[in-house]
């Protein structure tokens, strides 16, 4: 019966939202009926159920009899996340927009909101043409490996996710604005908004890039994760374990830049400032500390219940 679970999911994904419980339903109900007749004749339940799966076919080329517009750039599979993304990745964009010439205070208002005009149509464009696409290429791709897949077998089929490996949509649409907002900011103003405070001449900013590389490198595969996730609909153990470690990484940077005198240069700070410098530091490296403790112990909850 598992099988049939299997099946039944993967063609439930390629279907439209609206009719897709129905119709998986339906599904379910003819392929049980079609499994009692081959049972009637003497087979085995498991060999019934194989065989009439095997008869009915990849589930991708199966659903598509119930596609009214067999004709698409970005297929029903994949459309729900393309959307979902494009619209969390355009509201991400214009909050950072927001937010970095909030935090800009030498620049009139008059001028800013000129500004952020002209860049909420630029990025707009921008975002839409990227995601799309990064969709398109994988719709492509995806439905070229279907036409050439000759040797399908139900066996093959990826089983329906868990409940421990259900996402929340919740937590990927804020990590996601998260990780493209500080994308943003500290690759576009952080470096106008520290010479515009007095804080410049604490951080030597040559420095402050050296890391920026590894943070922007840990930040995009942090993006690729999250649309991964959204596409399959569930955490794997391996994407944990890739977030896991990602996060760790992500301490690791901290303490470094925290202990490097070549990056802050605390000599110039007043006592009571000090204070405060190692205060909100080591604050923020427990909290991304406790972050990559909570991945961990998802990761080997996941595992104990995979075994």
């Amino acid at each position: 019966m598992d099988f049939i679970e299997r099946y039944v999911y993967a063609v439930g994904r390629s279907l439209p939202k609206g009719q897709r419980e129905d119709i998986k339903e339906e599904i379910r109900s003819l392929i049980l009926d079609k499994v009692d007749e081959r049972m009637n004749v003497g087979e085995t339940e498991e060999e019934a159920i194989l065989y009439v799966l095997t008869e009915m076919g990849d589930p991708n080329k199966f659903a598509r009899q119930y596609h009214f517009r067999p004709t698409y750039i970005i297929g029903p599979t994949l459309y729900e996340t393309y959307l979902f993304v494009l619209k969390l990745t355009l509201v991400a964009s214009a909050i950072s927009i927001i937010m970095i010439h909030f935090l800009n205070t030498s620049t009139a208002w008059t001028q800013k909101i000129v500004q952020m005009g002209y860049e909420f149509i630029h990025s707009g464009i921008y975002v839409f043409g990227i995601v799309t696409l990064i969709f398109l290429l994988i719709e492509r791709m995806e439905i070229q490996f279907k036409i050439s897949s000759k040797d399908w077998n139900p066996i093959k089929l990826p089983r329906a996710p868990k409940n421990y490996e259900v996402v929340s949509h919740f937590e990927m649409v804020v990590e996601l604005l998260v990780t493209i907002f500080v994308l943003a900011f500290f690759n576009r103003s952080f470096a106008e908004w520290m010479m515009a405070t007095s804080i410049s001449s604490f951080i030597d900013m040559n420095r402050f890039h050296d890391y920026l590389m590894f943070w922007n490198a840990t930040w995009v595969i942090s993006l690729v994760i999250i649309i991964v996730v959204l596409l399959l609909n569930k955490y794997t153990i391996w994407l944990r374990a890739i977030s896991v470690i990602l996060t760790f990484f992500q301490v690791y940077l901290l303490v470094n830049m925290y202990r490097d005198p070549a990056l802050f240069q605390t000599e110039l700070l007043s006592e009571k400032w000090l204070q405060w410098f190692h205060m909100n530091s080591l604050s923020i490296i427990s909290v991304v500390l406790l972050i990559g403790m909570w991945e961990l112990w998802r990761l080997i909850k996941m595992y104990k219940q995979e075994k």
